[in-house]
């Protein structure tokens, strides 16, 4: 009969509301005290059961969970064991219900992280479904395994059937795209086969309709849309793609001017560096003027330097053949050439307008 068969299952059972479960699955659907109490029928030797095959299985069952612990897992267990064994005339049996629960419990699927975690599983189905290509195969194995976790911690999740539709209504395929457009839409209206549908039933369409347009050979044809949108990720590729290359190029071009620094030969470096601050104190002491009474010339190193009045600074040459005293001497004389025409400029047109003033004075006197 099994386990789960007739009077002599033990994972069968009914909760606290009267619904009937079975607790392999949905261990979470029922509480401690009311699994117990029902255990104690084939548990206990004074049990309804307790004298029929049900408590052959019972024991049949704890050795086989038993046996497929470790030892630290027996460790662990056998701390909790007031939770799964029963007194019988003062010899603890053990309840293979009980132990299953308590090590489901141990096991953390019903703590609040394992909760959230699950949930946020689900709303990730629509993520999940793009990046399988919305394998619907692939998709309901995801959603069935978080799913029959929560509803076995006893967890009720609304919005399944919106779950299902957004996660659909992602799949990259046109044709399928658009016919589960057409179910949504009946479904939001309530109307046809779509109305008071259950999920699971909406699951079987999509099922249904992924297996056909793969046997046509149609799966994969996506929206245009979604052929756009496509593209513009292309060109976005191609964007990053060639600024990474100028990056890429402008570090190399840097690499190569440090290489050359540090290629450079140190004595070349230190010459450089000398030859500059030479170059420094040379000029420092040819713009220091001589002191009044001292000779305007002077010797150093090879070299005969005279003060220049015109360049304000020491200099190889004299101050009489400075090219810049030149320049300043012509710039002299032009500039008094040009006062003197225009002052010849101005006496000529003083004698014309006389003349004219006299002319016009005997035309008068004519008249």
């Amino acid at each position: 009969m099994g386990w789960n068969k007739g009077m002599q299952n033990i994972t069968i059972y009914q909760n606290q509301d009267g619904r009937t479960f079975d607790l392999i699955f949905e261990y979470g659907q029922i509480d401690h005290q009311t699994l117990k109490a029902a255990c104690e029928d084939f548990v206990m030797e004074t049990g309804i059961r307790g004298q029929q095959r049900v408590a052959q299985n019972n024991k049949q069952m704890w050795r086989c969970i038993n046996n497929s612990l470790t030892k630290q897992a027996k460790a662990k267990v056998l701390s909790y064991c007031n939770d799964y064994e029963i007194n019988n005339n003062r010899v603890k049996k053990i309840a293979a219900p009980l132990l299953y629960k308590t090590i489901m419990h141990l096991a953390a699927l019903d703590s609040n992280a394992t909760d959230c975690q699950l949930c946020a599983n689900l709303r990730e189905l629509t993520s999940y479904a793009i990046r399988e290509n919305g394998n619907i195969d692939k998709i309901y194995t995801y959603f069935d395994q978080n799913f029959t976790q929560l509803k076995a911690c006893k967890q009720n999740i609304d919005n399944v059937h919106c779950i299902l539709f957004i996660a659909y209504l992602a799949i990259p395929n046109a044709e399928f795209n658009t016919y589960m457009h057409c179910l949504y839409d009946n479904w939001m209206d309530q109307v046809g086969e779509m109305k008071n549908i259950k999920f699971e039933q909406l699951m079987q369409h999509a099922k249904a309709k992924y297996d056909l347009l793969l046997s046509m050979g149609k799966w994969g044809i996506k929206t245009k849309e979604q052929e756009e949108i496509i593209a513009l990720k292309a060109q976005l590729e191609g964007m990053k793609d060639a600024a990474l290359q100028i990056s890429d190029k402008l570090k190399k071009a840097a690499g190569k001017k440090t290489d050359q620094i540090k290629k450079a030969p140190k004595g070349k470096i230190k010459r450089d560096l000398k030859g500059k601050k030479d170059q420094k104190q040379d000029e420092t002491w040819k713009k220091i003027p001589p002191k009044q009474g001292k000779p305007l010339t002077k010797k150093v190193g090879k070299k005969k330097w005279h003060w220049c009045k015109h360049h304000m600074a020491y200099t190889v040459h004299k101050p009489a053949d400075c090219c810049l005293s030149k320049d300043q001497a012509n710039k002299a004389n032009m500039h008094a050439k040009a006062a003197i025409k225009e002052e010849d400029d101005d006496s000529t047109n003083c004698v014309k307008a006389l003349l004219a003033s006299i002319n016009a004075a005997d035309n008068d006197n004519v008249e």
